[in-house]
């Protein structure tokens, strides 16, 4: 597990190196010494990867790093996964109905947050197609584009 004093005394080497911290999450250091805080997973067996920040002056911290990884169902998290399905969808050839599907999905999702953090509390009533404590997650987001990628 990674902490600041390591990551303050991480040289670099002539080739890019990794280092692991926790829950995925990982530095790695450039040739230039450049040191990502970044974190790898995979969409239909594609991996990707999601750069966090720059450690040190004018970058992140450690505890950033963490904190923004472990912000997966932030409505900005939300919000920004509705900018990544509009760019990616055309791509990938995606329909406009299952887009606008996805999106409202999300929009959704992004509500109940805002409802859960508002001050007056509101009446809640039990939904056929939402089980208790379901949250709107990478797995969720895979699980509706599955069916299309795989065509």
């Amino acid at each position: 597990m990674l902490t600041d004093t390591r990551l303050r005394h991480l040289k670099p080497k002539e080739k890019l190196f990794k280092v692991n911290d926790r829950d995925g999450l990982y530095v790695a250091v450039t040739p230039a010494g450049t040191i990502s805080f970044r974190y790898n997973y995979s969409i239909n067996g594609r991996q990707e990867t999601v750069t966090f920040g720059r450690y040190g002056v004018g970058g992140i911290t450690l505890a950033e790093a963490r904190e923004r990884l472990s912000e997966d169902d932030s409505e900005s998290s939300l919000s920004d996964r509705i900018d990544a399905l509009k760019k990616f969808a055309p791509r990938f050839g995606v329909p406009d109905a299952v887009l606008n599907s996805a999106v409202s999905a999300i929009e959704d999702r992004i509500g109940e947050i805002e409802d859960q953090s508002s001050p007056a509390p509101s009446p809640s009533f039990p939904s056929s197609n939402k089980r208790e404590g379901e949250t709107f997650d990478d797995f969720a987001l895979r699980d509706l584009f599955t069916p299309l990628l795989d065509r």
